[in-house]
Parts: structure tokens; sequence; C-alpha cells
């Protein structure tokens, strides 16, 4: 996706260029070459990626088979990856019978930097929201209208599944890493959503920060 100020504010990029890699398909010749969610490509095949729309362009041009380098910014720090490109294929179904994470003691927050609660993703989560059972994370059940939350459009049923870029299981988790970006004075906190199976990264500005 595309990486907006406030998603290079959120993840300390020096700027705006490059491709953001939301998600990996599991299995793919990104998973294999190393590359994971949150990279930023900024180079393929000796090409400069300048944005999200150059990139699909370069690798469509690219013969199959083709081993290329794929430079990345990976939490601020360049590394390259040799990866070899493969034929889209259809993706593989979600293996079903994956175990929960055990509940956390508490199974609500209500995050008033960004105007959101966040419950865990239980079955009464997943039956009331209609939520796939591969997913994992933890769902958003209410949005402050008047939030820096909803000024990103989010809604009950999304599902946060990173802050700033680590992994979350319960609310407790989540409502600890938004409290610690916002007592270190982090403008914006980095959330990696779920939304209709679809991930994308979204930077929200924190409240009262201006």
């Amino acid at each position: 996706q595309q990486v907006t100020e406030e998603i290079a504010q959120g993840m300390g990029l020096p700027g705006t260029q490059g491709a953001l890699v939301a998600d990996i398909t599991a299995g793919g010749p990104a998973q294999k070459a190393g590359l994971q969610n949150g990279d930023v490509v900024i180079g393929f095949d000796n090409k400069p990626i300048t944005d999200s729309r150059g990139l699909p362009r370069v690798v469509a041009a690219t013969p199959i088979g083709k081993t290329v380098n794929i430079d990345v910014l990976r939490k601020g720090r360049k590394q390259s990856y040799r990866i070899v490109i493969a034929k889209l294929d259809e993706a593989p179904a979600d293996k079903p019978g994956k175990k929960l994470p055990p509940p956390a003691a508490k199974t609500i927050y209500i995050l008033s930097q960004l105007g959101l609660t966040v419950v865990a993703l239980d079955e009464n989560a997943r039956a009331k929201y209609k939520l796939a059972g591969n997913v994992q994370g933890v769902v958003v059940s209410e949005v402050d209208p008047a939030s820096p939350a909803a000024d990103k459009n989010f809604r009950p049923g999304d599902i946060i599944v990173q802050v700033q870029t680590q992994t979350v299981h319960s609310p407790d988790d989540v409502n600890k890493l938004v409290d610690d970006a916002t007592k270190a004075g982090k403008k914006v906190v980095l959330l990696l959503v779920s939304r209709g199976g679809d991930l994308t990264y979204v930077a929200v500005r924190t409240g009262g920060a201006g």
C-alpha cells in the first residue's frame, strides 16, 4: 500500500517513498525470500520504487522464473533479498482448526487516545461480526464518532492485528502498546488492520496531538 506521511511518521521512515507490504501470501515467493509485513520496498530488479503504484507494474513486466534483487527498509534499515518470480496462483484455502489464544484477564479496553473500544476475539465476537475462524487479533467493538479513529473510517468488526508493528493477541496487548506509544510522545500510532479479510496499515493520530 501507499506510504502516507502519517504512516511514515508512525514507522519512523525518512520519507514517503516506496511500497509498504501489508500482507504476505503464505508459501509465496515473498515469504520464501524472507520479506515481512511492514517492509517498505524501495527497489526491485535494480529499479527504484517510488510509490505503491510502481511496484505492481515492474513485477508484472518481470519474466516468470527470474531471480531478482528486492531492496526494502525494515525498521529504518535497508536490507536486500533475492526473490524468484512465480506465477500468481489462487490462494490456498485457510486450514481450519487453529487454536485460539487463551482469553486475557481483562477482555475489553476503551482506548481514549484513539477513540476505540476493543474486545477479545472470542467465539461471541466472531459470531456477532461474522469473522472468519482463521483471523487472529483484537476486535473493535465501538468507535467514538468524534475521534481520530473515526477520521480513519474505523468501524465495529475491524480487527487490529498489530500495534506499532507488534502482533497483538488481547485487548491488554493493544492497550499497553498504545499507552507506551503515547507516553513516549508518539503523535501517531500505527495499526495493522484486517477488514473483510484484507490487511492494511492505518496511522491514527492520538487524541490531543494537534
